[in-house]
């Protein structure tokens, strides 16, 4: 009895921007006892504009309210279900909500648990600021699954990830799409097609090319849709990676003297894992082959073709270089 009401009213640890490191121990160690951590990015919507209308001192007094409920009503959503770690205010009326959970999460859950707590916040927030009465302030609510691969760039770019969503709202389509193309990355869910690039004199086969395609039943089939959404969730990178490790998969089934071209978006050759040579242990007992990179700048400019990887050997042994 005494060790509950002791965790009801705990003090909730309010963390900034410098305390990262920290942060990043206590989820490592949550997800070392193999439990699901999940960011809850809120904010306040138009805080800037109700400013403007009525002040900084009123915007002041609705953020400090806004930073007395938040606690409370992390605790009375999340911790019937996880654990509440700590509250991150990443700027302005901007914060970022750390909780873990044991056993099975899955996106229905995270998508429920985010209209309840966006519910909660709003419904208590309004109540606070009965000062502001010309009209109700609402809050918006993003989440996102951290894997705990790489915590130090997941904690940062889940925030931008959680923002995305929080922006087209969690009952519009645009969440279900956000939600369906994370499904995506998440389960490397992309398919190669491949297309025969000819000599025009003989019509002898050099190479082929590599095309992705998302899954046939998604808004994200086409090569246009797929990459857009890429642009617009800022995970081009992440699925040019992916693309790249589809289409090396499958070079045992192209004959030794045949080229691979690959088209890659120009960001991707700063990719720290293109540069550190992710692919070199897929190219070893392979066909004998020497794979182009295709890229063409979304200027419009001519396309330019580069050497990608040099080659590998089947049956050798030796490595690729």
């Amino acid at each position: 009895m005494w060790s509950t009401l002791m965790q009801r009213f705990r003090r909730f640890p309010f963390f900034s921007l410098d305390r990262h490191q920290w942060m990043k121990q206590i989820l490592s160690q949550e997800i070392e006892k193999g439990r699901s951590v999940v960011m809850f990015y809120v904010d306040i919507v138009k805080l800037t504009e109700l400013e403007n209308r009525y002040g900084v001192t009123v915007a002041k007094r609705v953020l400090h309210a806004f930073e007395r409920i938040l606690p409370a009503v992390t605790r009375q959503v999340f911790d019937l279900r996880g654990k509440s770690l700590a509250i991150q205010k990443l700027w302005g009326d901007d914060y970022a909500i750390y909780v873990s959970f044991g056993g099975s999460l899955n996106e229905e859950d995270c998508r429920l648990l985010s209209i309840h707590i966006q519910e909660q916040a709003e419904r208590q927030l309004n109540q606070q600021v009965s000062f502001v009465n010309r009209e109700e302030l609402s809050v918006r609510i993003g989440y996102v699954r951290l894997p705990g691969r790489d915590l130090g760039k997941e904690m940062y770019t889940s925030v931008k990830r959680a923002i995305h969503m929080a922006k087209y709202g969690l009952t519009s389509d645009a969440y279900t799409n956000m939600t369906q193309f994370q499904k995506l990355l998440a389960e490397e869910n992309v398919s190669m097609n491949f297309m025969p690039i000819v000599h025009l004199p003989d019509g002898q086969t050099l190479g082929w090319e590599a095309l992705a395609r998302g899954p046939k039943t998604s808004p994200f089939a086409s090569p246009a849709a797929l990459f857009h959404y890429a642009e617009e969730t800022n995970t081009v990178l992440q699925l040019e990676h992916l693309c790249r490790k589809r289409a090396i998969e499958q070079l045992r089934y192209i004959k030794p003297q045949h080229k691979l071209f690959i088209n890659l978006d120009p960001r991707a050759m700063d990719d720290p894992l293109l540069l550190r040579g992710e692919y070199s242990p897929c190219l070893n007992n392979t066909a004998c082959i020497r794979i182009m990179s295709c890229w063409k700048l979304r200027s419009g400019t001519q396309s330019r073709i580069m050497p990608y990887f040099a080659k590998s050997s089947r049956n050798t042994g030796k490595k690729a270089t």
